[in-house]
C-alpha cells in the first residue's frame, strides 16, 4: 500500500506488505471489506487493532443477528442504529478483541456529482 505519509518522509515500502482496502462478495449482496493499519496511523499495532472488518449486511434482520452474535461477550462501541450514511450501522470489539463495523445501506441515497 502505498503511504498517504510518504511525502513527509516515509518511504512507501514501510508501508508495501499492507492492504488500504479490499472489498471481498460472500453473498449476493454482502461483502467482507477490510484494512490494513498503516504503521503511521494513531493506533499501535496491536493484535486486534491491526485489522478492522466492515461488514455491509444483505438487509436489516441479517446486520442485527450478525451485529449482536459478534458483540455478545465483546464490546459495543457504537449501537446498531440508523446514521446518516446507513440505515443501520454499528461497530464492537468482538470477544477475540477484532473490531468489527456493521453496515446495512438500505435505501440511504448518496448524493452524486
Amino acid at each position: 500500500m502505498p503511504s498517504p505519509d510518504a511525502a513527509e518522509g516515509a518511504s512507501e515500502s514501510d508501508e508495501g506488505d499492507l492492504i488500504a482496502h479490499i472489498s471481498l462478495p460472500i453473498a449476493k449482496e454482502t461483502s467482507l471489506m477490510a484494512s490494513d493499519v498503516p504503521s503511521s496511523g494513531a493506533a499501535a499495532h496491536i493484535v486486534g487493532t491491526n485489522v478492522e472488518i466492515h461488514l455491509e449486511a444483505e438487509d436489516a434482520d441479517e446486520a442485527r443477528r450478525v451485529f449482536d452474535a459478534l458483540s455478545d461477550g465483546g464490546t459495543t462501541q457504537m449501537p446498531l442504529e440508523p446514521s446518516p450514511w446507513s440505515a443501520l450501522f454499528g461497530a464492537c470489539i468482538d470477544r477475540y478483541g477484532i473490531r468489527w463495523l456493521i453496515d446495512f445501506t438500505g435505501d440511504v441515497q448518496f448524493p452524486t456529482g
